[in-house]
């Protein structure tokens, strides 16, 4: 932080002399966080600390120009068609509840049926969709793929990587082709009445749908 905040104090013309009391300032105080730049005259400050702002203003005075920041209009999904959808829920809010002041959080709860919550996403004119979904539909690039269609932008994997890393199979098979290693592990069918852990030398095993999240 010091030394961002030395660095653009540098560029400030010694003439300035109230710019080094500013910045011991803000260097005792922990507000160098801050983006600032000098131009002709003035200092300009682009920050949404109140705080640094007021200080900003006591020490520059008329000289400060603040310029707000854009905040970043981010849809989190959540709910969906699948097993984990009371999870996902969960993740959603906890993810509306802890974004950064610098995004705006918007809620896009995705039903078990109909589609109206593709209108509504289109309608909040977002910059992104955080993918708070878990399971069919969210992960296994579903999902990602409308969201291609539709031209938003997106936190996660691609639409071949969610597919692949969905199925649990496939992905161990490209693994093995790729001559990576992987734990041992083996296919149970649905209708098999034996099963054979002969390849699973010692516990602890771990026993999930080849095409479900973990939360099931």
């Amino acid at each position: 932080m010091t030394n961002i905040c030395n660095w653009w104090f540098s560029k400030i013309p010694k003439e300035h002399r109230v710019a080094k009391n500013f910045r011991d300032y803000l260097v005792k105080n922990s507000l160098t966080n801050s983006q600032m730049t000098y131009g002709k005259k003035n200092f300009y400050v682009t920050d949404l600390n109140e705080r640094f702002i007021k200080v900003a203003k006591m020490f520059l005075g008329e000289k400060i120009k603040i310029k707000m920041a854009k905040k970043l209009k981010v849809a989190v999904l959540m709910g969906g068609n699948s097993p984990e959808c009371d999870i996902s829920l969960i993740s959603g809010k906890e993810v509306i509840a802890n974004l950064s002041k610098k995004y705006v959080g918007i809620p896009i709860v995705i039903p078990k049926q109909g589609n109206s919550w593709v209108s509504n996403l289109l309608k909040a004119n977002v910059d992104v969709c955080f993918i708070a979904m878990h399971g069919p539909f969210g992960e296994d690039g579903k999902i990602q793929g409308l969201l291609d269609t539709l031209g938003i932008k997106y936190t996660g994997s691609k639409v071949a990587a969610s597919a692949i890393g969905m199925d649990k199979i496939l992905f161990r098979k490209m693994m093995i082709a790729e001559n990576l290693p992987i734990p041992a592990y083996v296919v149970i069918g649905k209708n098999e009445k034996k099963i054979n852990l002969g390849r699973l030398k010692k516990l602890p095993y771990f026993v999930k749908p080849y095409d479900q999240g973990s939360s099931v």
